[in-house]
């Protein structure tokens, strides 16, 4: 692969949020969604990094736990 292919590449990858590692995230869409919050993450988990270890309002009891 060429450094250009490379750059595209790396340039249109979506970054990598701590959902990715979460056995209970399944949709990266528009909406990212998982089993704790099946209407949409919140914005402090998705964007901010929290890796929901702690209760959140409206998580149902579901934590994050990493995919093994």
């Amino acid at each position: 692969m060429s450094l250009q292919e490379q750059t595209i590449n790396d340039t249109m990858a979506e970054p990598k949020t701590a959902c990715d590692d979460c056995i209970h995230f399944y949709t990266r869409s528009f909406i990212p969604t998982c089993n704790a919050f099946t209407e949409r993450i919140p914005d402090s988990i998705w964007f901010k990094g929290n890796l929901h270890t702690e209760a959140v309002e409206g998580d149902r009891g579901i934590r994050y736990e990493k995919i093994t």
